[in-house]
């Protein structure tokens, strides 16, 4: 091969992988937000996507997850609305391919701001402690007072992200979580940036089916403050059997179910 035209194809090649980058991230403008308040969507679904960037989640454990989430709303025509916080707003900050959701909407810790009357709420992202359980009370705050019949909280496992701040020091499974947040943290220069682990991650260090049920609880909002004391509540992982927390009124009262799932993916294959 003539060197100029070897010297000329990587010049191509370069200038070409330039613009696909830039592609790529000009795909993604977090910096247009929809006002809240005019956000008017008639689905009885919705999936809230907190924070999917890489400034809380560095090493990406989340990006399959969310990735896989997203394919079952879009394949469910459910609605979809990413909260980005302005201060890492920035396409680079967020680490999504499939960055073309129904709306963007600014929150700083997970606020929304919007009503929908949605009866089905998927959540993604993260922190799962502080910013999507922001998402998820405020929801449930404004659905209830407003609306009836069953409601359902969807939890992805793979695709929340956790500062494991709900791992108390006399639980079982501490020092498997501290010995899995050292090595993911391993010869990082800023450890304390990179000490984040999805849910999913937390429950295989738990393994015992009845203690990952009891570390769900704890994750769960604060429900009781704003669901009418007749609803029957319940916590169901995956395929096992269904924990009532909340006996309500009778076994035919309206329900509102949290269920955590380890993946869309499972839901995504059962519809196939």
């Amino acid at each position: 091969m003539h060197p100029f035209f070897f010297l000329s194809f990587k010049i191509i090649f370069f200038v070409a992988s330039i613009i696909s980058a830039a592609s790529s991230l000009a795909g993604c403008p977090t910096n247009i937000f929809t006002d809240p308040k005019t956000i008017q969507l008639a689905s009885d679904s919705l999936m809230i996507v907190t924070h999917p960037a890489d400034s809380y989640d560095p090493r990406l454990a989340t990006k399959n997850g969310i990735e896989l989430a997203l394919r079952f709303a879009q394949s469910h025509n459910i609605p979809v609305i990413f909260l980005a916080d302005k201060a890492d707003a920035s396409a680079s900050h967020y680490f999504i391919d499939q960055c073309n959701p129904t709306h963007w909407v600014y929150s700083e810790n997970g606020e929304l701001g919007f009503n929908v009357p949605a009866r089905h709420i998927y959540l993604v992202g993260g922190h799962l402690e502080i910013c999507l359980l922001n998402s998820i009370q405020e929801y449930i705050s404004r659905w209830f007072p407003t609306h009836q019949g069953d409601f359902t909280v969807t939890y992805f496992m793979d695709a929340i992200y956790s500062n494991g701040s709900k791992v108390d020091r006399d639980s079982p499974f501490h020092n498997d979580y501290l010995n899995f947040i050292t090595a993911i943290s391993y010869g990082k220069a800023h450890p304390t940036s990179w000490t984040k682990i999805t849910l999913l991650e937390t429950m295989g260090l738990i393994v015992n089916e009845s203690q990952q049920l009891m570390y769900a609880k704890k994750m769960l909002p604060f429900y009781e403050r704003w669901v009418p004391t007749h609803y029957r509540t319940e916590l169901k992982m995956n395929n096992a059997t269904t924990q009532v927390i909340q006996k309500g009124k009778s076994p035919q009262s309206n329900r509102l179910l949290f269920e955590f799932f380890d993946s869309a993916f499972t839901l995504i294959n059962d519809n196939q």
